[in-house]
């Protein structure tokens, strides 16, 4: 005969207080940090399979509907749960067709082997089978997860679904070619192994809800960290390189040609009679055309260069490994681009021109602002001369044919 502490009642009990204190350790965890769709009905999942085995505790007490039919549909229930917090975890759909088909399954079975047929080892049976259902599916969403994510703990949460599904099965076999059951509270091999292993899976389940919920976290306070870097060094408008960011990288630039060396060309540019677009068609417009400026430079410059907004309408380029006259090439290009460009906005097309101006490092420059200067001068020269055109060191490369505005 089996040791007292394995007989059924004892280790319901143990589950009973195991998954009460799982459940109260989620719900301090719910309170104290941020938490995840799903992870409250993970939580709820471990307190009714505490109430489940309450239930079933009580069997001879209370009526059976309420011990041994409530107890297992709240075992049911306990996986079900279970799996829909995992797909909302998980972002997917509820199913509630294949809940309500299992629990439309499951319902008349049990009624049958309780009341028709009091068949204990037919209850298990059915139980098993179910729960087993229950958890190949959920490790096949953590399977699809594992495909995206390439996680250890979504890993970790297909192999333990897979186990209990597989323990489950195995249960099911044991019960109808080994176990003598009549008795569900009677000592039995089958069933005591069977319930440890709901205290282990119990647990596991439960750091491993945890462990899900504080990746989460962690990815969320990473990606938040980066978003707050990025829009220290970014342009909130455009999305290219703020002032201080372009300087500090222009800098570095100018370290690293000087060390190697090679050759390195700035080019500054800026709208041409920016301020008539925002008194003509207001600020909103005038932000809009900034904004596909911006956008025109990016997709038509290198991944190398460093695209930076210096204030207002003024934008420039560093152009590492280039010297002047492949600059010169590079700014016609996008001042071309710019010229021929339509911006809607409302009803309104609006069309605008740029002025560009050249400088290359030479080996005095210890700084960006230097280049910066000369290039500044050599736009200012662009302007001079007409606007919408491209100028290196004081001689005009190129003009439109007529200046807009």
């Amino acid at each position: 005969m089996q040791p007292a502490y394995l007989d059924l009642t004892t280790l319901s009990v143990v589950i009973m207080t195991v998954t009460a204190f799982l459940c109260a350790t989620m719900l301090f965890v719910w309170r104290v940090q941020r938490t995840y769709p799903g992870f409250g009905l993970w939580t709820l999942a471990n307190l009714v399979a505490a109430i489940g085995f309450f239930f079933l505790i009580l069997r001879g007490i209370l009526p059976d509907f309420m011990t041994m039919i409530l107890g297992n549909y709240l075992a049911i229930a306990t996986n079900l749960l279970c799996l829909e917090g995992n797909r909302k975890f998980l972002g997917l759909s509820s199913n509630r067709w294949f809940d309500a088909g299992l629990i439309a399954l499951y319902a008349p079975l049990m009624a049958y082997f309780t009341f028709s047929d009091n068949n204990v080892a037919g209850r298990i049976v059915v139980s098993s089978l179910c729960l087993a259902i229950i958890s190949a599916s959920s490790w096949y969403i953590f399977s699809r997860a594992v495909q995206k994510e390439k996680n250890f703990t979504y890993k970790f949460a297909r192999i333990t679904y897979f186990a209990f599904m597989v323990m489950m099965l195995l249960r099911a076999i044991l019960t109808l070619t080994y176990s003598q059951i009549t008795d569900f509270y009677a000592p039995d091999t089958v069933q005591s192994a069977v319930y440890l292993m709901f205290i282990v899976f119990a647990v596991l389940w439960t750091f491993q809800y945890l462990i899900l919920n504080n990746e989460r976290l962690q990815q969320e306070l990473e990606s938040a960290q980066v978003e707050l870097e990025n829009s220290a060094k970014t342009d909130f408008l455009t999305g290219v390189n703020n002032k201080r960011n372009f300087f500090e990288i222009g800098n570095s630039e100018i370290q690293r040609a000087e060390r190697f060396p090679y050759s390195l060309a700035v080019v500054m540019f800026d709208i041409d009679h920016f301020k008539q677009v925002n008194d003509t068609y207001g600020h909103a417009a005038g932000d809009l055309v900034l904004t596909e400026i911006a956008e025109i430079c990016k997709k038509n410059v290198r991944a190398v260069d460093v695209l930076g907004r210096l204030g207002g309408e003024e934008f420039a380029v560093i152009l590492p490994q280039t010297n002047a006259e492949r600059a010169e090439k590079v700014a016609e290009h996008l001042r071309s681009l710019i010229e021929e460009r339509e911006i809607e906005f409302l009803s309104e097309k609006i069309k605008v021109t740029a002025s560009f101006g050249i400088a290359e490092l030479n080996g005095a420059d210890e700084q960006i602002e230097t280049v910066l200067d000369r290039a500044d001068a050599a736009l200012y020269e662009a302007k001079r001369a007409g606007r919408n055109r491209v100028v290196s060191n004081f001689h005009k490369v190129s003009s439109a044919k007529l200046p807009v505005g």
